[in-house]
């Protein structure tokens, strides 16, 4: 599978949980569906670069 920052984003906004052991933390609960989706997608580009070794393992 490869993993983007878009699917980790869809991820997050889906609930959370994890992703070959990395946390994927659940959607922001409160705030308009702009910043909720903001927030998605700032924290999806902060796993993504934190575990970059990871997913460019799963994405070769």
């Amino acid at each position: 599978m490869n993993v983007t920052i878009e699917e980790i984003k869809k991820m997050i906004l889906s609930g959370g949980g994890t992703y070959q052991g990395i946390i994927i933390p659940k959607p922001q609960r409160h705030g308009t569906i702009t910043q909720c989706v903001t927030y998605a997608k700032i924290t999806a580009q902060r796993i993504y670069s934190e575990n970059q070794e990871i997913f460019k393992q799963f994405n070769q």
